[in-house]
């Protein structure tokens, strides 16, 4: 496995979250074959946590007991942008290693140039064409199997460059299929396309604080062979999104204001506006943290991913 960079700060951004995780998870396990204690990897969500960038680089600069360097997961960094860039020089001169994360990046950003000139940079745009071809038939391979052309063609197409989507499709496909050559009638047979339509019905449930109907939800997901992991990456990104409707609101800005600095699509934006009207600022916060929590123990194997989604769920 080849080693880290020798620059202390890595920026991943773009679209396509599912790589940006996967990106993650492999920065992660290297870092853990070199530093075995596990006690100094750190996680701080931008968007979430009560904290500044000065008291992550003073942290930072402190000397950890088991002479490791530490690994600082940084999201949505862009939130604070204008603190980030005063401790930029910081974060580069230090020891330690920063992996900064993000969706949304305007490129024409301060910050956004400062990053591609002091990091080890790399976007993630959703796959297409060839590439998407290339990564179908790769991610087949691992449960070996192969796929002719008119399924990888009726494949790409319905998953849009969904990779999470197509994960998951592609697990369950393997599993069911018998035939090592995954064929146009498997994929017709096998997949299931609605996944994103029907994890809103589970996102409703628990904004509306409906357990029972929402881990009910959850188990129906996980029976029809769909990966916890993204069903839990969907929910946080819901919940996000209601954290930041209902963060804009209380600083008094109005329906429209949001809706224009959101940039979500109108339908969506409804839905979460009302969501937000249903929680407290705090109730937010408190729920985002149980989710990244829950996420960061079903990435280090901490917990089962099933038991993991179903306790999360309990707790909100």
């Amino acid at each position: 496995m080849p080693k880290l960079p020798n620059i202390m700060i890595i920026f991943l951004y773009g679209k396509d979250t599912y790589r940006i995780r996967e990106k993650t998870r492999e920065i992660i396990s290297r870092y853990g074959e070199k530093h075995k204690s596990g006690v100094n990897l750190r996680r701080f969500d931008c968007l979430r946590d009560n904290f500044s960038m000065k008291e992550i680089a003073v942290q930072s600069s402190q000397k950890s007991i088991f002479e490791e360097k530490k690994l600082y997961l940084l999201s949505a960094v862009f939130s604070k942008k204008d603190e980030f860039l005063e401790e930029i020089d910081s974060f580069v001169s230090s020891e330690n290693i920063f992996l900064l994360s993000e969706e949304e990046v305007d490129e024409k950003e301060k910050a956004f140039k400062a990053l591609k000139e002091k990091s080890s940079l790399q976007k993630f745009d959703f796959l297409s064409g060839a590439n998407l071809k290339k990564w179908i038939k790769k991610e087949f391979e691992k449960y070996g199997k192969t796929i002719d052309e008119k399924a990888l063609f009726l494949f790409a197409s319905s998953i849009k460059g969904d990779l999470w989507k197509a994960s998951n499709e592609i697990i369950k496909i393997s599993c069911f299929s018998e035939k090592k050559e995954i064929t146009e009638e498997d994929i017709k047979k096998l997949t299931c396309f609605d996944i994103k339509s029907e994890i809103f019905k589970t996102i409703d449930a628990i904004a509306e604080k409906k357990k029972k109907e929402a881990i009910g939800h959850i188990r129906s997901h996980i029976e029809k062979g769909e990966n916890p992991l993204y069903l839990l990456t969907m929910i946080i990104y819901q919940f996000r999104n209601i954290l930041t409707v209902k963060d804009l609101l209380e600083r008094g800005e109005d329906y429209s204001s949001i809706l224009k600095k959101t940039k979500m699509h109108p339908f969506v934006f409804r839905k979460t506006y009302s969501q937000s009207l249903k929680f407290t600022l705090p109730e937010l916060k408190e729920i985002y943290k149980y989710l990244t929590k829950a996420d960061l123990d079903i990435k280090t194997g901490k917990n089962q991913k099933e038991l993991s989604l179903e306790l999360l769920i309990a707790a909100l």
